[in-house]
């Protein structure tokens, strides 16, 4: 059996093609990463809405009947007493 050599560019080949494998791989992911960021971005700025100004009055009434309960109660302590004015 007889051996060959191999030549400087058949050595170099296979590192070329996992260069450019690598280089692809990496400049995918940041293509992938910068797009996902940008979708992102976009859904979570919500849609501005304008409306033209007015002038005039604000009434807001409100009537019922019924018991307010607080939604937390907090007890309070303090070392001395008196009136706050």
């Amino acid at each position: 059996m007889k051996q060959t050599r191999k030549t400087k560019s058949q050595r170099r080949w296979p590192f070329i093609v996992i260069l450019l494998a690598v280089v692809a791989a990496a400049a995918g992911g940041w293509y992938y990463f910068n797009s996902r960021e940008a979708a992102d971005a976009a859904q979570a700025t919500p849609a501005l809405q304008t409306a033209k100004v007015r002038t005039g009055d604000i009434i807001i009434t409100a009537n019922g009947s019924g018991n307010l309960l607080p939604a937390s109660e907090t007890a309070l302590g303090f070392r001395s007493g008196g009136v706050l004015a």
